[in-house]
């Protein structure tokens, strides 16, 4: 029997007699060839298993060493990554394996009494490999004007599951994180409810079982501009009785980032024969060739890079006489009609009406209301009368022209376009 130890003697024997026993001496046979080993972890045909990972088996009795052998060939014939014959636990570390590769393993136990047979062989395959970094295509870095409800694009890369979007205002997605999926299958995904006018910053990774990619370079767009609020309208008031043959109408600069204005007045309140100009880009407006006893409409809106913005308040005004009106009677009231032609470049005529003589001055200021010269300062007879003023040293802007006659005065706007 193995293991066994058995004692021996020997005696000898002749007609004479027979001899004492020997010594008795004793030997011990050999151990039992080991028993073939069970395979326990990885379980077989397992999948996803790290390119580093512990292979176990079941203990042996009588066992003194293990032989592991792992490889890519279920013959091991070739293929073999791993064979040592040198263990003495139960399990053993295999490391450097590569991605998405299948391995096959066995185990036998070996003795003084011999060697063991391989156990079953079992196969495990090894997790994929961490996707590449994605590449951003759309929109380009540092690209400006871009809805508040973009696409954005990146590259396809092999073997992922699922792409990471991340976006936000903080370069370092620290904080202002604005929107953060992990379960993209796509290579795109679309906005909404972004804030005009504002910079964001964003990334994307891929991920899959062997784990998740580096995030890409981190890219920035800025969205478009709100469009514009209706502009707010100054002068003439609504309603505003015009002496003369054109008006200066004035407006506030509208917000935000306004690149030109769309000015409209016409004839009639829907505006169905109007003269429009949608190419301003100050916030004055000038209309020539006005028709006497005619109410006049207007509005202006704004442009900029989101588009048109909403019209503002219509306004009114109404043109009593033209300056360049004939007047065979004497004047009913005193009145300061509008300088003609106003724009003007360099001279423009101002007419007043006296409906009796005074005593006139006719001062025009600068719009800081410093006096620039004195037209008249004289008696005047009752009627109509103009004055020529010459304004070939000044520099362009907007000029107030004002009289004073009895009791009354009169303040006027005029514009300088050199």
């Amino acid at each position: 029997s193995n293991s066994t130890k058995y004692h021996w003697r020997v005696n000898a024997r002749n007609v004479g007699g027979t001899s004492s026993y020997s010594t008795t001496w004793n030997f011990t046979t050999v151990v039992t060839v080991p028993t073939v080993p069970s395979l326990i972890l990885p379980l077989n045909s397992s999948v996803n298993q790290p390119t580093s990972l512990t292979l176990k088996w079941g203990h042996v009795s009588n066992a003194t060493t293990y032989r592991l052998q792992v490889g890519t060939d279920s013959s091991f014939v070739s293929g073999v990554v791993l064979d040592d014959s040198t263990l003495t636990d139960t399990s053993r570390v295999v490391s450097g394996l590569n991605n998405s590769a299948k391995y096959y393993w066995r185990v036998n136990a070996k003795n003084t009494g011999g060697i063991g047979g391989y156990s079953t062989i079992w196969n495990f395959t090894t997790i994929t490999t961490v996707p590449s970094i994605p590449t951003l295509i759309s929109p380009l870095n540092g690209s400006v004007n871009q809805s508040i409800s973009p696409r954005l694009h990146w590259t396809s890369v092999s073997g992922p599951t699922t792409y990471r979007l991340q976006v936000g205002t903080d370069s370092s997605f620290g904080g202002g994180v604005v929107f953060d999926d992990s379960t993209l299958t796509d290579t795109s995904r679309a906005l909404s409810g972004l804030t005009n006018g504002a910079k964001y910053y964003w990334r994307v990774n891929a991920e899959n079982i062997g784990g998740a990619s580096g995030y890409s370079t981190t890219w920035s767009f800025t969205t478009i501009v709100a469009v514009p609020g209706p502009p707010l309208l100054v002068a003439p008031a609504s309603g505003a009785a015009i002496s003369g043959d054109s008006v200066i109408t004035i407006w506030l600069q509208s917000q935000p980032a306004i690149n030109f204005y769309w000015f409209e007045h016409a004839t009639d309140s829907l505006f169905s024969s109007s003269v429009i100009d949608s190419t301003l880009i100050d916030t004055i407006k000038v209309i020539h060739s006005l028709l006497t006893n005619h109410t006049y409409w207007w509005k202006v809106r704004a442009h900029n890079a989101a588009g048109w913005g909403v019209f503002s308040e219509q306004r009114t005004f109404v043109v009593t006489i033209t300056a360049l009106e004939s007047e065979s009677t004497l004047p009913q009231k005193f009145s300061l009609m509008q300088n003609y032609p106003n724009p003007f470049n360099p001279s423009t005529t101002i007419r007043y009406g006296l409906p009796e003589n005074s005593h006139v001055t006719l001062k025009v200021y600068d719009v800081l209301g410093r006096e620039i010269v004195t037209l008249v300062d004289q008696m005047m007879p009752a009627g109509y009368h103009e004055v020529s003023f010459d304004a070939g040293e000044l520099s362009s802007s907007i000029y107030f022209y004002r009289i004073h006659a009895g009791n009354f005065t009169s303040l006027q706007k005029m514009l300088l376009l050199k």
